[in-house]
């Protein structure tokens, strides 16, 4: 029974991987490009050695399928209405990304207002576009399920493009409104182990903290180097909120070439009640045309104040590998693989069970294989 399952599991992966060499579909213009559509999605499958990992879950996982589409309408030269709406079925089943209008008064000033992508990092505004990076996962360290980055501002936006001259670019953002993070809870988890609260099939809940009025801002600097640029990115509160002033800084660095590709990122967070650094690098290579291998390692740790405790829980340091196959920009097959040290990310549904009995393992290994589009 286990070889029979094992194999139908194999095929339908296979299956849909072969799939991924259809010709890819093009964004579709209405009215004379005044109106687009464009759409990203992935589906992958993922197994790990002890306990779940993101989208790989101890035995295999196939739920991880996503998908959203994008309508952008130019209402004149100067004025872009613009909304996504997200559909992750095993997570957040339908939800609106962002919506919100434009008015462009030059190249040096745009404003934004309604719910608006977060312009945060190297990835803040693209965290489910897979064709835009190298492994089928976002560094999580950054941009998952923990303090550092939101899922989008609900208020108002500014941003521009400047030109110094001698090859050199400078773009800004600046924002403010409310900013929602979906959080893992695991410091209350600890506390509750540390305070004999656990219950039996108890779970790691994710909570969706509101940051109200918060500030920030990011700048891009393009150099003369193409392919190279350097950005800052930060957030805060300047008025004081329930858990405390809250400020997110850190720097990033890119470069995309032709066939060489690399990314370094690093975030401070601190507020009130505990502090975060969450940093990673990653480079990917072109061996072939279509061919790409790709390598990062990663690294998270928060600290809680409210008590002197330490957990693996807090922590997570990584290093993966990857092997991508590309049929075209907006479509690719990638295979991770990925070597867990750390249980911030990586632990059992059950977690509470796991924690009872003193059975948690910090090592956990995993394998991704999946397809990722846009078009």
């Amino acid at each position: 029974m286990r070889t029979s399952a094992a194999m139908r599991r194999v095929t339908a992966l296979l299956l849909v991987l072969m799939a991924a060499s259809a010709p890819p579909a093009a964004a579709v213009e209405l009215q004379d490009g005044k109106l687009s559509i464009n759409g990203y999605g992935s589906w992958g499958y993922g197994a790990t050695n002890l306990n779940d990992y993101l989208v790989a879950g101890h035995g295999g996982d196939f739920d991880s399928g996503d998908f959203a589409l994008a309508l952008t309408s130019r209402l004149s030269d100067r004025a872009v209405a613009a909304a996504q709406l997200h559909f992750f079925p095993e997570r957040t089943g339908l939800s609106l990304d962002w919506a919100f209008g434009e008015w462009r008064f030059s190249d040096l000033l745009r404003v934004r207002a309604g719910v608006l992508k977060h312009p945060f990092g190297i990835f803040g505004e693209v965290i489910n576009v897979g064709t835009l990076r190298p492994f089928f996962l976002i560094p999580s360290s950054v941009y998952g399920a923990t303090e550092i980055s939101g899922s989008g501002v609900n208020g108002l936006a500014f941003s521009g493009v400047i030109h110094p001259g001698k090859g050199w670019e400078l773009s800004y953002d600046l924002y403010g409104g409310s900013l929602k993070l979906h959080v893992e809870e695991v410091i209350s988890k600890v506390l509750q182990q540390v305070q004999g609260t656990l219950q039996p099939g108890g779970t790691l809940e994710i909570g969706v903290e509101e940051t109200k009025y918060v500030l920030g801002g990011r700048l891009i600097a393009s150099t003369p180097l193409e392919g190279f640029e350097v950005r800052l990115s930060a957030y805060g509160t300047p008025i004081r909120e329930e858990n405390g002033p809250r400020v997110v800084v850190g720097p990033s660095l890119q470069y995309t070439g032709e066939a060489f590709s690399a990314r370094l990122e690093y975030f401070f967070f601190h507020e009130t009640y505990q502090r975060a650094h969450a940093a990673y690098a990653e480079a990917a290579y072109f061996l072939t045309e279509k061919f790409q291998v790709g390598a990062r390692a990663e690294i998270y740790h928060t600290t809680p104040f409210q008590a002197p405790i330490d957990s693996s829980l807090f922590e997570h340091r990584e290093l993966a590998a990857t092997f991508n196959y590309w049929f075209d920009p907006g479509l690719v097959v990638k295979l991770s693989f990925h070597a867990i040290d750390g249980n911030r990310f990586a632990f059992p549904v059950p977690l509470d069970d796991a924690l009872l009995a003193g059975s948690l393992k910090r090592t956990t290994f995993a394998s991704i294989a999946g397809v990722q589009f846009s078009f």
